[in-house]
């Protein structure tokens, strides 16, 4: 580094003994200075000047986790999941919702529900008989709507269809 030159005058023009002796004291003081190191005070350098000016205005080293959250959480698109969204979800899914079925099948429940079949109209139980047969009547859905028992016409039937028909109803 260059040493910076200073005259100091004295009254009257002429720079004297002790503006030279100060002049020789600070040329030597500049020659002693060194760059600054970990461990030694001294001059910045260029480099470490350079460093300075890229640091950040209020840059710290020691942010805490909410500091850093915060500036994450203020960053668009970084899909976080910010207080204010878990308090949206936890609003949202306070508990087990209610759910209804209405229709061919009827229940409600939350966690568990049962469904009925609606009625279809037909009394349970067994049909046909020796003597009578069951007549069925059957919807789109596959549903029996209606069951009657029609007599069996034992004069007008044909020896096989009678054996058949037999056979079949045990």
């Amino acid at each position: 580094m260059a040493s910076p030159t200073v005259t100091l005058p004295t009254p009257g023009g002429s720079s004297g003994v002790w503006g030279t002796t100060l002049n020789s004291a600070i040329n030597t003081i500049n020659a002693e200075l060194r760059d600054a190191t970990t461990t030694q005070q001294g001059l910045m350098t260029s480099t470490d000047k350079s460093k300075l000016d890229n640091i950040e205005t209020n840059a710290k080293d020691d942010q805490t986790g909410a500091e850093i959250k915060s500036l994450y959480e203020a960053e668009s698109d970084t899909n976080a999941l910010t207080d204010a969204l878990l308090t949206k979800v936890n609003d949202s899914l306070t508990a087990n919702q209610s759910i209804t079925f209405s229709g061919d099948a009827t229940g409600s429940g939350t966690t568990a529900v049962t469904l009925t079949h609606s009625n279809s109209g037909v009394s349970a139980g067994t049909y046909g008989t020796s003597s009578k047969t069951p007549q069925i009547t059957v919807d789109a859905k596959g549903r029996v709507t209606s069951v009657s028992n029609v007599d069996i016409d034992n004069v007008n039937i044909a020896e096989g269809v009678a054996l058949s028909l037999s056979i079949a109803l045990g």
